[in-house]
C-alpha cells in the first residue's frame, strides 16, 4: 500500500509539472511571444516616372507570421491594362481600388469575388499641373467617396447617388488626408498664419470638430488607426497622436508612412526616396540610399526587419491586411 501511495505521488509530481510547464508556454504566448495574429502587409515596389507624380505599382504581400513574401498576382495582373496604381482593398476584403492612367485618371472599384469592375469614376476636373491635388478620395469600404465639385465637397456613393454636400469644408487636399475607419470623420491637414493643422472633420455634424497644432513644416498624414490614433509624418519623422487626449509620441527619424497593425503590435514603415513634399532624400542626407526600403517594427520585442524586397526608388507599405483576405488575393 505505502508503495502504491510512493508512485501515486510520483505520477502526481510529474503530472504537475507537466502541467506546469504548459501553463508557462501559454504565459509565453499571452505575454506576446507567439502572436495571434497572422497578417500581411500589403506594399507597393513602385518606380517613379519624369513627371513625379503617376507611379507603375508592383503589389506585394508580406506574411508576417510566416516571413514568406510573395507577390500579390491578382492584384497585379487582376486587369489587362499597363498602367495601373493600386490603391486600396475595401476595409472587409471584398473589393480593390485602382486608377487607371490614361488623359485622365479613371477610378475603378473591382469586386474580388465576381471579378467585375463594379463602379468607376472618371476624375474630370485633374490638371497635372497642381501636383499631388486629388478630387475623388474613396472612403475605406470603397462604397462611399467624397468628390469636389465647383460648389463644395460632396459625399457620394457607388450606387449613383448624392448623399449629401459636406458644408463648412473647405479647401481640404483629398490627398493628404484619412477617413476614420466607421468613415464618419475626416482628418486632414490645413495651414494656419504659416503653421500646419491636423483637423476633424465630423461627416455626420457637418463642422470640424478639433484643430490640432502640429508646426511650420511639412506635414503629411498616413493612417487613422482603430484604436483612435492618427499616424503621420512631420518634417524628417514619424509621429502618432492620440486624437481625444492630443498625447504625441515620436516614432522615429525617416519613419514615413508609418503604419500601424490592426491590433498595435507591428509597425511598417519605409525609407523611402521621395516623398510626400520631400523631392529626394538623397539630397538631405548622403548615406540615406544605403538604408532606404520597407521595414516592420515588432513594438512588443523591439526587433526591426528590413524586408528583402527589390530595389526599386520607392517603396510604400500600403495596408495591413489579415491572412483570409491574404488568400483571396493569392488566389
Amino acid at each position: 500500500m505505502r508503495r502504491f501511495i510512493c508512485i501515486l505521488l510520483t505520477m502526481l509530481i510529474l503530472v504537475g509539472c507537466r502541467a506546469s510547464a504548459i501553463n508557462d508556454n501559454i504565459r509565453q504566448e499571452d505575454d506576446g511571444m507567439i502572436d495571434p495574429e497572422d497578417i500581411n502587409l500589403l506594399y507597393i515596389n513602385g518606380m517613379v516616372f519624369s513627371s513625379g507624380f503617376h507611379k507603375y505599382y508592383d503589389s506585394n504581400l508580406y506574411n508576417i507570421q510566416k516571413h514568406q513574401d510573395y507577390q500579390a498576382k491578382t492584384i497585379s495582373n487582376i486587369m489587362s491594362q499597363h498602367e495601373i496604381q493600386f490603391i486600396s482593398l475595401s476595409s472587409d476584403g471584398s473589393k480593390a481600388l485602382f486608377e487607371t492612367i490614361d488623359s485622365l485618371p479613371i477610378y475603378k472599384v473591382f469586386d474580388l469575388k465576381s471579378k467585375e469592375i463594379v463602379f468607376e469614376i472618371e476624375d474630370s476636373d485633374y490638371d497635372i499641373s497642381m501636383g499631388m491635388y486629388m478630387h475623388i478620395k474613396f472612403l475605406p469600404n470603397l462604397t462611399k467617396f467624397v468628390k469636389i465639385k465647383e460648389d463644395g465637397y460632396y459625399l457620394c456613393s457607388t450606387d449613383g447617388n448624392t448623399l449629401t454636400k459636406l458644408k463648412d469644408l473647405n479647401n481640404v487636399n483629398l490627398f493628404n488626408c484619412v477617413f476614420s475607419p466607421d468613415e464618419s470623420m475626416i482628418a486632414f491637414t490645413e495651414e494656419i498664419k504659416d503653421d500646419k493643422y491636423i483637423s476633424i472633420y465630423d461627416m455626420i455634424k457637418k463642422r470640424v470638430t478639433k484643430k490640432i497644432k502640429v508646426g511650420g513644416k511639412g506635414l503629411y498624414i498616413n493612417q487613422w488607426h482603430n484604436s483612435g490614433k492618427l499616424l503621420y509624418n512631420y518634417d524628417l519623422n514619424g509621429y502618432m497622436i492620440d486624437i481625444d487626449t492630443e498625447k504625441v509620441k515620436d516614432l522615429g527619424k525617416y519613419v514615413f508612412y508609418p503604419l500601424l497593425s490592426p491590433g498595435g503590435r507591428y509597425l511598417a514603415y519605409s525609407h523611402t526616396i521621395t516623398f510626400a513634399y520631400i523631392d529626394s532624400m538623397l539630397d538631405i542626407d548622403g548615406a540615406y540610399e544605403d538604408t532606404a526600403g520597407l521595414y516592420i517594427l515588432d513594438n512588443n520585442t523591439g526587433n526591426t526587419i528590413k524586408l528583402d524586397t527589390d530595389n526599386f526608388f520607392q517603396q510604400e507599405p500600403l495596408q495591413w491586411i489579415d491572412s483570409e483576405v491574404g488568400v483571396l488575393i493569392k488566389e
